[in-house]
């Protein structure tokens, strides 16, 4: 968790990347793996600390024989049912957390 000098909020940042897993299953002959170009979570709370900003960036090669429009099609989904569960997971954790500044904050 850092805070924004500029606009002195507390914000968390999260970057994900495809890498090779020395430890991963092998592929067989049918199974294509997409390639994961960046993935970014950036939080920003707002609000006073009553709500959370979510910006979200991706750029991923899906591979395989999928047709544009079926990519098309997953990529008007994916945010959604990230996002509801990115935001189903706070509501469980504020649940867990003490009262106090910090239940205040970033979860709500």
């Amino acid at each position: 968790m850092d805070v924004d000098h500029n606009t002195g909020k507390k914000v968390a940042t999260q970057v994900i990347k495809s890498t090779a897993f020395v430890g991963a299953p092998p592929v067989s002959a049918n199974i294509v793996r997409a390639k994961l170009n960046l993935l970014s979570y950036r939080l920003e709370e707002t609000d006073g600390g009553r709500a959370t900003k979510v910006d979200v960036k991706i750029n991923g090669d899906p591979r395989g024989n999928l047709t544009m429009f079926m990519i098309n099609v997953y990529c008007k989904m994916w945010p959604n049912k990230t996002l509801a569960a990115l935001e189903k997971q706070a509501l469980k954790k504020q649940k867990e957390l003490p009262a106090g500044p910090i239940s205040s904050g970033l979860y709500t």
